[in-house]
């Protein structure tokens, strides 16, 4: 996962959820795609709970929640034909 300009971004990751204990769940977040997140782009303590859209950490790349109002810089994502 690349690591974009050293600021953190949003991701499509979330969970719908305002439950905590449900957001630490890592098989309850999915992709806005609907596809389950692997568990190696999470944070090793990542879920916590803190939030119910996840961002890109800075540094390592890995995926940390978050609350999804946070005002964060975004990642734009386009087809491309094969």
């Amino acid at each position: 996962m690349p690591v974009l300009d050293g600021r953190v971004h949003w991701t499509r990751a979330h969970i719908h959820s305002n439950d905590p204990e449900e957001r630490r769940d890592r098989g309850e977040w999915h992709w806005s795609g609907g596809d389950d997140i692997d568990d190696s782009v999470w944070s090793s303590s990542e879920p916590s709970g803190n939030g119910s859209c996840a961002q890109i950490r800075p540094g390592d790349g890995l995926l940390d929640d978050t609350e999804c109002g946070n005002d964060l810089a975004f990642i734009c994502e386009e087809a491309v034909e094969s």
